[in-house]
């Protein structure tokens, strides 16, 4: 259980909470063929077939906005050289 664990590695309960949340964003951001390997982000139909489905799976694409934009934000925390501020 989370938060009852003293070691290193242990999640607290925030950690484990946001676990789902940061699973997605390292799907996302892994990209289309990450995304193809868990049935979760593309969901068999019904009375889909495994044919059909495989087809759709490999036609199915990600344009991965959200890694382009991560790295972006990334590189404007060092647009400028960092400076004391006073005190």
């Amino acid at each position: 259980m989370a938060g009852t664990d003293d070691t290193p590695g242990a999640l607290g309960i925030i950690q484990a909470r946001q676990r789902v949340a940061v699973d997605i964003c390292r799907a996302v951001y892994g990209g289309t063929l990450l995304l193809r390997e868990n049935e979760a982000y593309l969901p068999k139909w019904e009375r889909e077939e495994k044919d059909s489905y495989d087809v759709r799976l490999e036609q199915a694409v990600l344009f991965n906005a959200f890694k382009k934009t991560a790295k972006s934000l990334t590189g404007i925390v060092y647009r400028d050289p960092p400076t004391l501020g006073e005190g």
